[in-house]
Parts: structure tokens; sequence; C-alpha cells
């Protein structure tokens, strides 16, 4: 879950509750497809007035995709804990202002180990910074420190107020991935493989675009739909996408609300 960075300083024993909900017809992570049939994804985290937060997320089945693996309809795929802080700094020469985030997150895979052939945890730290720049250019940097794997994420996005409740809003991301980036096993050789399945080495793997539409209902409600759309971006990725659920085309898509 994203959570936007305060500005304020003083820190408020009082946390703010956020809740999401959201139900795609698909599981896209990075652009890459891991589960081809609906899903729902749960949010829920308390956050402060001084940027430190705290969230689960909770990604559930609602298929029988993952049944061999005895995950069945309605179980948890895929449970993530992240613990972290933000803030914003105004009036930063060049960029204006620059939105800055530290996180820890704990990914539980239940019953992983018996359709990944890894384990069923991973551990990421994560660094992001936003400018106040036109497009709001960023870059995110994470590191699974126990698997020596990094990830690098430069991104530009952009939003619009179409009135004083619908807001649309859409983001371009592309994803870099080292060698050591695994994504679990593929169709084809059912073990674990690198992200670039020749092991040919670092590079971009993915490019991912997001359009949202957003009603504000009241002051605490809102909700809208979501597309995104994911592409890959070598010869690598498209190889080790064959015999998998992704697109043949090497353009992945995603729509939900």
């Amino acid at each position: 879950a994203e959570v936007a960075p305060v500005e304020e300083a003083d820190c408020s024993f009082i946390p703010h509750v956020y809740l999401d909900m959201a139900i795609q017809n698909r599981y896209m992570s990075d652009g890459e497809i891991v589960n081809p049939h609906t899903m729902m994804m749960y949010t829920a985290g308390v956050a402060f007035d001084c940027g430190l937060y705290a969230d689960i997320w909770v990604a559930q089945d609602v298929n029988e995709y993952n049944k061999g693996s005895k995950i069945g309809k309605w179980d948890p795929e895929e449970i993530d804990f992240t613990v972290g802080y933000g803030y914003t700094f105004e009036d930063v020469p060049v960029f204006k202002s620059l939105s800055t985030d530290v996180n820890w997150s704990y990914w539980r895979y239940p019953h992983r180990s018996q359709f990944f052939g890894v384990g069923e945890t991973q551990k990421r730290i994560a660094v992001s910074v936003v400018s106040g720049l036109f497009l709001n250019p960023g870059l995110t940097v994470k590191w699974d420190y126990e698997n020596s794997e990094v990830q690098i994420v430069p991104s530009i996005s952009y939003s619009y107020d179409i009135n004083d409740k619908l807001t649309a809003s859409t983001k371009l991301e592309a994803f870099w991935f080292n060698k050591n980036w695994r994504y679990g096993r593929t169709a084809k050789h059912n073990k674990v493989r690198p992200f670039f399945y020749n092991g040919s080495g670092n590079g971009f793997a993915t490019v991912v675009w997001s359009v949202a539409l957003d009603y504000q209902i009241n002051e605490n409600f809102s909700c809208g739909p979501f597309a995104k759309l994911g592409f890959d971006c070598n010869h690598a990725t498209r190889a080790k996408w064959d015999g998998t659920d992704n697109h043949k085309s090497g353009v992945n898509n995603l729509v939900g609300f």
C-alpha cells in the first residue's frame, strides 16, 4: 500500500486508520502475471501525523488456480506486513519539494515452497523519493538483503481534479532488476529461475502504465476503477514469459475497482 508522506513533524498518538479493498481480473506484479484469474486485494493500516505508518496487505484467491498447491478458493495467496516512515521536505532548491519514504516489509506466501521451490517468506527494505517537479519524477529502490536481490524503479505520475469529487491519475514505471531477482518458477522448467530467463545479467525487464479514477464519496470514503498495462522490455523477459500465463504479445493487462 502506498502512503503519502505528511509535512507535519509533530506526532500525535492518535493514529489515522485506513482501509482499502479491490477486486481485479488478475494478479499482476511489476508487469508480470502472477495469477491469471480474479483476485481480491485488501489493505488495513494505521498512520500517524509525523509520518510513521504500519499496514498489512492480503492477496486472496477467489478461484482455484493454485488448488494443486493446497491454496484453495478464498485462501490468501500472499500476506505482506509493512512498517515505514514518510516525510515531505518543502522548498527544496531545483526539486521544489521531495517526498521521501523508507519502509521494511515482510512478505509471506502460504504454501509457497510447494509450488515455487523457495522459502515461504521474503524481507525487503525500500526507499523512495518523489520530487515536486512536473510529472513528479521519482525513484524507488528495493533490496532483499537475504537473497541479494535489488530492484530499481524510476517513475513519473500526474493527477488532475476533474471536479471537487472526481480525480483522474496516471503513472508510468520502469522496472530494473539485478540478475539475482527471482520470480518463482516457469511452467516450462518447473523450478526457480531468475527474472531474466537466460540469466544474462542486470537490466530493465518491464514497464507498467497505470490509470485510475477516484470518486470522493465523502470525507472518509472514495471509490473508482483502475487499469494497468505491463510491457516486456527485452527478449529475455519475453523468453521467461514463454509457456506461462503472460500474454504472448508481451503486453499484459489488468482492470479492477
